[in-house]
């Protein structure tokens, strides 16, 4: 494990869940705690060979207190990395993955009225002449991370046709030159 010191933005509720998920995964991926996210059985009782060799009861119960460490600092990283009203919601959280469970519960809505409407948003977005095309782009890519995030690949093909299609009036020249030159 390593001592870095890494900074990752409270995520207060308001933002942008996935991107906050995605800076959080990551941090704790390089703290080595990424792997207990994932809920975990508890670990069978021992057999009665295994109480019978002391060494490997040590073993196993050095193993256990190891993974429950592993997932109080998870938890203890969720909870430093979020705001006092997201905490409120999650404050009764036992584990790291219990955490990680809820916030994507609350956070990371997958409902099919909220699939379609993503959908919708992608397939008749329209670039505005007040953004930059920077500004545009990357709002356009922005509602691609999010169908990504709900499972929903749009092919890069397909990516590429809309954004062409998007464009305001004043590219009227360059879209009929991409589609036809």
């Amino acid at each position: 494990m390593t001592n870095t010191k890494l900074k990752v933005a409270v995520f207060d509720g308001s933002g942008d869940f996935c991107f906050w998920k995605t800076r959080m995964l990551a941090h704790l991926r390089i703290l080595g705690l990424k792997g207990v996210l994932k809920e975990q059985e508890s670990i069978a009782p021992p057999t009665e060979a295994e109480e019978a060799d002391p060494e490997n009861m040590k073993k196993r119960i050095e193993d256990e207190k190891s993974r429950r460490e592993l997932c109080e600092k998870a938890l203890d990283i969720i909870f430093l990395n979020i705001g006092d009203k997201v905490l409120r919601k999650i404050d009764q959280c036992t584990t790291g993955a219990e955490a990680w469970s809820m916030l994507e519960r609350l956070y990371l809505v997958n409902s099919l009225p909220i699939r379609v409407y993503l959908q919708l948003k992608v397939y008749n977005y329209r670039m505005r002449d007040s953004n930059s095309l920077d500004d545009n782009i990357d709002e356009f890519l922005k509602m691609i991370s999010d169908l990504n995030n709900l499972q929903i690949q749009v092919p890069d093909e397909v990516q590429a046709i809309l954004i062409l299609s998007s464009l305001p009036e004043k590219y009227d020249m360059l879209k009929e030159t991409l589609k036809y030159g």
